[in-house]
């Protein structure tokens, strides 16, 4: 099933049902962010994951358009928040041999963020 789910784009490349973990682990590691930089209850959890998705989107030069996230990352990171954003790159920079930018650039944001 995920074979095909990853074939049509739904899912990153790479995904399998162990990536899946992983995806939930991004979602946990967004709200860790959130909550240790002390702007859980001033922002909300959802404003978090805007402010990090538009600084990827920077990053990479990527207008905030689901065709190119969609093409960049998958269809799952367009039709959901900006948490299943990061979550689906999460889960892709850490599953997939060969993470695509918008997966490295969550990455690095997230060290960077990490390291504060």
């Amino acid at each position: 099933m995920y074979k095909n789910y990853v074939k049509c784009n739904w899912f990153p490349k790479g995904t399998t049902a162990d990536s899946i973990i992983i995806h939930e682990l991004g979602h946990n590691i967004h709200g860790y962010i959130a909550k240790r930089k002390g702007v859980w209850s001033q922002i909300g959890f959802d404003n978090i994951a805007n402010m990090i998705k538009r600084e990827v989107l920077k990053r990479c030069k990527i207008k905030n358009k689901d065709e190119n996230i969609e093409n960049g990352l998958s269809r799952y990171a367009v039709k959901g928040k900006a948490t299943e954003f990061i979550a689906e790159a999460f889960a892709e920079y850490i599953y997939s041999e060969e993470p695509r930018p918008i997966a490295r650039k969550l990455g690095e944001v997230f060290k960077e963020l990490l390291n504060d």
